[in-house]
């Protein structure tokens, strides 16, 4: 119970922060589709992170950069502190098989002293409509899963050396659906057996 509380209340400053700010309505009107997915649209966060997809064309770079100025003033505006951006173009330098896109990384400090991780990635189109599938995929999926399970898997998961390398929120999510056990170690070597298939 207590894994669930967090991540409704985790939940919750992750949508005060997006709507309170202006962000969400400044990538409406520069993007017209900006969909939250990840942890906070999937109702099972255990730490501060949020992760938006919006649609664009590669042509259309500027558009996306021009966004930046916007959400860090929005951002000050009500007492988030951007205090580290991350910029990646996904067409000209891809750093795995994310899909063809541009990203911007922002590390951010509430008004409280929490800090949050935003992801923003602007995909190509058909990108961003095959992606947007396999979320609601998976979000079907895990709709009949042990929910109280996976949130105590990632709590544990996150204080491992390297999380987010060795061991994913996909990757508590596929164990979790394939019923491959309940403990931490046995999370450990099912992500082992899958990095050495290949998977």
């Amino acid at each position: 119970m207590v894994h669930e509380q967090r991540s409704a209340a985790l939940r919750q400053e992750a949508l005060d922060l997006i709507t309170g700010s202006g962000m969400a309505a400044l990538l409406e009107r520069q993007f017209r589709r900006p969909m939250i997915v990840g942890s906070v649209a999937l109702d099972l966060m255990t730490w501060r992170d949020i992760d938006i997809y919006v649609p664009l064309d590669r042509g259309e770079r500027d558009r996306f950069v021009a966004v930046l100025p916007p959400i860090v003033a929005a951002l000050g505006r009500t007492g988030y502190m951007p205090y580290r951006i991350t910029y990646n173009d996904e067409w000209f330098r891809s750093r795995g098989d994310y899909g063809q896109g541009f990203y911007f990384g922002f590390r951010v400090v509430a008004p409280g002293g929490a800090e949050w991780k935003i992801d923003l990635w602007a995909w190509d189109p058909p990108v961003y409509e095959q992606k947007l599938s396999d979320f609601a995929a998976l979000d079907e999926r895990l709709r009949n899963a042990d929910r109280a399970l996976i949130l105590r898997l990632k709590s544990e998961a996150q204080g491992l050396p390297g999380f987010r390398d060795r061991i994913t929120s996909h990757d508590v999510y596929q164990f979790v659906l394939d019923e491959a056990g309940t403990t931490l170690g046995e999370l450990e070597d099912y992500c082992a057996k899958r990095r050495r298939h290949g998977k």
